[in-house]
């Protein structure tokens, strides 16, 4: 699988801004890349990745670990969550230059299934809203 090779990935911490270097950015060279042993590449289903960087992240206040949930934590359908990116601020626009956050709901994992037609595994979230407008692309 080429992603899986670690010499092609560079990790950037602290980016606002796609096309300069900022002051709080910091990148890293990744010396390791662990899949998920069951991931699959058409399905995307197990996506999901562990990377071993090439020295220490340091903690600011810009650069924190990521919260994840309990095993046991339930994703109910409706619950508020973010998303972070440089996609496109409208339907076949451009990426944007900034970083943007969006809110989204999490939606009801059948109505998301049938939707991507049954490609939507029990491991995966689906977020957005029904009339569309605000996602992870755009």
């Amino acid at each position: 699988y080429r992603l899986a090779s670690p010499s092609i990935w560079t990790v950037y911490l602290g980016k606002y801004l796609q096309n300069a270097t900022g002051h709080t950015e910091v990148s890293f060279k990744v010396i390791h890349l662990f899949l998920h042993p069951y991931y699959e590449e058409d399905s995307h289903d197990y996506d999901v990745a562990l990377l071993q960087l090439d020295h220490p992240v340091i903690i600011s206040p810009l650069i924190q670990p990521i919260c994840l949930p309990a095993p046991s934590h339930i994703f109910e359908p409706g619950l508020l969550c973010w998303i972070t990116g440089w996609g496109a601020l409208k339907e076949g626009g451009h990426t944007s230059n900034v970083l943007q956050k969006v809110d989204v709901q999490l939606i009801q994992q059948n109505i998301c299934s049938e939707a991507y037609h049954y490609m939507i595994t029990p491991r995966m979230l689906c977020a957005g809203y029904y009339q569309g407008k605000k996602d992870a692309c755009q």
